[in-house]
């Protein structure tokens, strides 16, 4: 028997990625995911799923059942409707396609499929709650850097006749903070771009060794002596076509990371190795930090998710999720090694074309 492929139609992107997602691991194959009416009637033709999760309330001029009415007059296909908001009049028009849903829950009789369209209606209704726990963590984030940011300035207006070093002292957390805000920013506005799928590659030539060591050099100004930053490229050619903002991202996150949840005195290392036989460059970034617990590890790159066991060290549980789709919007991959208590080792794999010396 062959396995279903079905095409889920939802406007909210975390939702349908989360319905596709759990259709993959039960062993069904998704075709294509829509979050339009006009969408869905494309997809639908070109794909010609054996059946289709529909949303009902859709953004745009067509809602759900409108698309399905089309769908089904191309095409006898069982249509399932997903929604938590809908008028009477709504659900009146999609009664009257009744008999496509009929279909499919007869032929839908495993109970893992129940439970799977259920976590799915729930996973829509949880949906504001992950909005307001994003505005409720980002809120909290900022308060913290805008307050030193507030006290050093108030004690740099007071203390005229502060000692030099002091002054320095409070303008290095005034900078620090505001770094930490710029930084904050940087991963809201990418997660916007991310979540609406606008993460575009802009490939330009780039030197990779002197970057890396342009970036491992502006880390080891600003940590000073609290930890070793060390550079390592095994490779002799290392122009490549990359775009040059989502890598700086990459690694400045990554980095940012090793050293956060690294004692002071530690050593962090970044390795870059070409592979021009495979088009291929790998990043290795490796810590001798708290580590990261097994039983965490799967759920690393989840939004919001923070390790067990990063207790008071501050942090959004943004960053690595936005990290690992800038890694899959460079047609590459991202690994994960970790022991507690003796530190954790990133490797990201990017496709890309490299400047051959000949050339």
């Amino acid at each position: 028997m062959s396995v279903p492929k079905i095409l889920v139609v939802e406007d909210e992107v975390i939702v349908a990625k989360t319905i596709a997602g759990q259709l993959k691991q039960l062993g069904y194959i998704v075709v294509d995911t829509a979050s339009s009416g006009m969408a869905a009637i494309s997809k639908a033709a070109a794909a010609q799923p054996d059946l289709i999760l529909m949303d009902i309330v859709l953004k745009g001029e067509m809602d759900g059942v409108a698309a399905a009415t089309q769908i089904r007059a191309q095409r006898d296909v069982p249509i399932i409707y997903l929604t938590a908001y809908a008028d009477d009049n709504t659900l009146q028009r999609a009664t009257g396609e009744i008999s496509g849903v009929v279909l499919v829950f007869r032929d839908m009789r495993d109970r893992r499929q129940a439970e799977l369209l259920t976590q799915a209606l729930e996973k829509e209704k949880e949906l504001n709650q992950v909005k307001s726990q994003f505005i409720s963590i980002v809120s909290h984030e900022f308060r913290n850097p805008l307050a030193v940011v507030r006290t050093a300035a108030e004690l740099l207006e007071k203390g005229h006749d502060l000692p030099e070093q002091k002054k320095n002292s409070y303008i290095q957390r005034i900078k620090t903070s505001v770094r930490s805000m710029n930084d904050l920013m940087e991963d809201v506005l990418l997660m916007g771009q991310v979540e609406a799928d606008r993460v575009t590659c802009n490939p330009t030539l780039l030197n990779l060794e002197q970057f890396c060591r342009n970036l491992v050099e502006e880390f080891s100004i600003v940590e000073g002596s609290l930890h070793t930053l060390i550079f390592n490229c095994q490779a002799s050619c290392t122009d490549v076509w990359m775009d040059e903002r989502i890598l700086r991202y990459i690694l400045s996150n990554l980095l940012s990371n090793a050293i956060k949840y690294s004692a002071a005195g530690t050593t962090v290392q970044l390795d870059l190795t070409v592979v021009p036989t495979e088009k291929l460059v790998i990043f290795q970034i490796r810590d001798e930090g708290i580590g990261i617990p097994e039983a965490d590890q799967p759920r690393l790159f989840d939004s919001f998710f923070r390790a067990s066991n990063v207790k008071s060290i501050q942090g959004t549980g943004l960053g690595l999720a936005i990290v690992k789709r800038c890694v899959e919007a460079n047609r590459g991959e991202i690994q994960v090694s970790s022991q507690v208590g003796l530190g954790t080792t990133i490797t990201v794999k990017l496709a890309t074309l490299i400047e051959t010396e000949e050339a």
